[in-house]
């Protein structure tokens, strides 16, 4: 199955996996559905950031690259 994450259940899933309950983290860790994130959220994520409402170990653009290739976001 293919998700498309919408922007918090994204970030969520990278920095807080304990508030995904039931189907939402049954979907998001089975190794069969790709996940999909859209570049509108990479947008939203960098706004978050700039504001101070999400903090990153490093900038956007590095963090994206980790994420996608750690874990196999598209």
């Amino acid at each position: 199955m293919k998700l498309l994450l919408d922007t918090h259940i994204w970030v969520w899933s990278m920095l807080e996996p304990r508030r995904l309950k039931g189907a939402v983290a049954g979907a998001l860790f089975d190794d069969a559905n790709e996940r999909w994130i859209s570049p509108i959220s990479i947008w939203e994520l960098t706004i978050l950031c700039d504001k101070g409402r999400v903090s990153l170990d490093s900038p956007v653009n590095i963090w994206w690259n980790a994420a996608t290739s750690t874990h196999r976001f598209r």
